[in-house]
């Protein structure tokens, strides 16, 4: 059985946790909101809307002490970028593992928990879309991008009204993928087009929908001169973040100290060698 703590308790938190309660291998003995929420000190199954769990809802200002009391296997974050951050340094001092859902980090902070992960030799796996089927997706984009590198490059994600970053942080990923790959600069990332302008080449178009209720919709689609190829993923609930935390959960207890993706948590990248190399971990601003 693997003790897990959770921390954030909004739509995929929450969801996350009815699969964690359920699971015959999982024991969830953690549950943090943020400081002031209205379930702090309430049952987790109150919150939930299911049976009594005896699992009382904490916050975040007691994530140290629950720490030692429950002392959990591993720890899974979706907060958001600061209070993840804030989470990560006393989850790092207690040397558990951590999965961190949270998105909509800078590249900054990005490189924070990278620095994180190798000083104090903890392993994390940077998890922003726990879907296996969108995790397949980008596997085949890259496979697609090797054959059609010369053709234009969208992305279209359409999520629910009330998610807050945009681009969500899995299209992000997608294009920051398909730049290095493609060795495109910098600036080869274009969030919408100039209206007065035709499109550049070497540019990978990336766009955002919000709109009622839906789950999550990513769309690359390659472009030439006579053909059009999409590769698309739907989610059609939060639950299918499940399925593949449970497979990050116990791939990320057997690892050594470092900081990993959720490709290779889910075996579908190699390891870059430099990535453990303390040079590449580099502290900007």
């Amino acid at each position: 059985m693997i003790k897990v703590g959770l921390i954030g308790l909004g739509r995929t938190g929450s969801t996350v946790a009815r699969g964690l309660l359920a699971h015959p291998e999982m024991s969830l003995v953690m549950a943090i909101a943020r400081p002031g929420s209205a379930k702090i000190g309430k049952d987790l199954g109150d919150i939930l809307d299911t049976r009594p769990t005896n699992l009382i809802v904490k916050g975040s200002n007691k994530l140290d002490s629950e720490l030692l009391n429950e002392n959990p296997d591993v720890l899974i974050d979706f907060t958001n970028p600061e209070a993840c951050l804030k989470n990560l340094r006393i989850i790092a001092l207690h040397g558990k593992p951590v999965i961190i859902g949270t998105t909509g980090f800078t590249f900054e902070q990005l490189q924070t928990i990278q620095m994180m992960a190798q000083q104090f030799k903890i392993p994390v796996v940077y998890a922003p879309n726990l879907s296996l089927g969108i995790n397949v997706l980008m596997n085949l984009v890259l496979k697609a991008a090797t054959i059609l590198a010369d053709w234009d490059v969208e992305i279209i994600e359409t999520h629910h009204r009330h998610k807050k970053d945009a681009p969500s942080g899995t299209a992000l990923k997608i294009a920051n993928e398909l730049r290095n790959y493609l060795d495109l600069p910098e600036k080869g990332i274009a969030f919408g087009h100039d209206r007065t302008s035709p499109r550049q080449d070497g540019v990978i178009g990336v766009h955002a929908i919000r709109g009622g209720g839906v789950t999550g919709i990513h769309q690359v689609i390659f472009f030439s001169e006579n053909e059009r190829l999409e590769i698309k993923h739907e989610s059609h609930s939060r639950a299918n973040f499940v399925d593949c935390l449970i497979r990050v959960i116990k791939w990320v207890m057997s690892v050594r100290p470092g900081y990993y993706t959720v490709e290779e948590a889910l075996g579908l990248a190699p390891r870059p060698s430099h990535w453990d190399k303390p040079e590449h971990i580099q502290i900007v601003g």
